[in-house]
């Protein structure tokens, strides 16, 4: 439904997205929970015939998944932590030094239930991304022998 209704709005509005915003989030620091809820979307989109039968489209998510899952040892899984009570507080907060006042996260606004998680009910990223993704290992796995890098994402599947 999501991929028809981008579509109807203007022609190759999912493609464009997928391709460019997704990839550049895939890069981004994220939360645990973030990457959690970017994984398993991404995963789902993959399984759609128009980026299934893509192979540009899909080897650029094969790379965001290696990204957010974290299985190159030297690509750092960008993950941002919460910020803790115990952080030094600017005098000012901050004003008058030579960087932008920091910041501040209103604790009121959070989302009621929000503590355990955006997605408390998969606790492993890890299975949850290899179930949704197996029906995809002869495509990734075709990919991955063109492209080296996708080769860690392979043998997640594996």
């Amino acid at each position: 439904m999501y991929v028809i209704a981008l579509n109807e709005i203007q022609p190759g509005l999912f493609t464009n997205l997928l391709g460019s915003v997704w990839a550049v989030v895939a890069k981004m620091v994220l939360k645990q929970d973030e990457r959690k809820l970017c994984v398993l979307a991404m995963a789902k989109l993959m399984a759609h015939d128009q980026v299934r039968q893509n192979p540009q489209l899909l080897g650029v998510c094969c790379s965001g998944l290696v990204n957010l899952l974290g299985l190159v040892p030297t690509t750092q899984a960008a993950i941002a932590e919460d910020e803790s009570e115990d952080e030094v507080q600017l005098a000012n907060g901050g004003a008058g030094l030579d960087f932008e006042v920091a910041f501040s996260k209103l604790k009121n606004t959070d989302l009621p239930g929000a503590t355990a998680g955006l997605a408390p009910d998969i606790p492993d990223l890890a299975s949850a991304a290899k179930a949704l993704l197996r029906p995809l290992q002869p495509v990734i796995m075709q990919l991955a022998q063109a492209n080296i890098e996708l080769q860690p994402l392979a043998l997640f599947v594996q």
